[in-house]
């Protein structure tokens, strides 16, 4: 009978090992999950910011047609962000970067090159940004992956329904009312999914040259603007 309790005795102890370490790494991957959830709405507001930069450039541009003259400058075959410029309320209305200059002309063309420098800036921010957290989501998942492999969620309901443990935490497991009904929606709650890149819905930053590289191409192209436009300009500068 001893012998009985002994190996009674060890068995729960053994359980018990097994349910808190399996505690004790789902609350840490529950943690490192919301880690990322609160990252990435960090990097959508840096993603934001990006979208403004280049609201403001398309907004100085005054008209679509000098956009392909732009994007061949910068080497960009499309225009990042312009289907969420161009929905923004009240574009192509801009927040302009204070900037002087003796004439309009050269107020403009250094408006819209501060303009772009303010916009590399932007981006390297959220590019780095958006790889360390795509970077980080990966390993995440790879964690998630080994908890999922290391422990059998059936085992560890098992090992819960006969234990004396935390009431909390034994509600939050199995319920006050469980019964083998229910054990694949309780295997569904337990199952911890991996993070989807694609859902967190951020847009790979563009590969935009250092405003150095191509000061003069936007110098020209603002001179160009403005002896099509000095009405207009004019206006937007005042």
């Amino acid at each position: 009978m001893a012998e009985d309790d002994l190996i009674a005795a060890l068995t729960m102890a053994v359980k018990e090992e097994v349910v808190e370490n399996y505690l004790y790494n789902r609350r840490l991957t529950l943690t490192q999950i919301e880690d990322i959830d609160e990252r990435a709405r960090l990097v959508k507001k840096l993603e934001q910011n990006l979208v403004n930069g280049f609201a403001r450039i398309y907004g100085l541009l005054l008209k679509k047609r000098y956009l392909p003259v732009l994007l061949n400058i910068l080497g960009l075959d499309e225009a990042p962000f312009y289907d969420r410029c161009s929905k923004r309320p009240g574009f192509p209305r801009i927040g302009l970067i204070r900037v002087w200059s003796l004439t309009a002309r050269g107020k403009y063309k250094k408006l819209l090159f501060k303009s772009y420098e303010w916009l590399c800036q932007a981006g390297t921010q959220f590019d780095a940004a958006y790889q360390d957290l795509k970077k980080d989501c990966a390993a995440v998942n790879y964690n998630i992956r080994k908890f999922r492999a290391d422990f059998d969620i059936l085992c560890i309901m098992s090992f819960l329904k006969g234990m004396d443990i935390a009431e909390l935490e034994k509600k939050y497991f199995l319920g006050e009312n469980f019964d083998a009904k229910e054990i694949g929606s309780l295997e569904r709650s337990m199952y911890i999914r991996d993070i989807k890149w694609e859902a967190i819905d951020l847009t790979p930053p563009p590969d935009l040259p250092p405003p150095d590289q191509v000061k003069e191409s936007i110098e020209h192209l603002a001179d160009r603007i403005f002896a099509e436009n000095p009405g207009k300009i004019k206006k937007i500068l005042k």
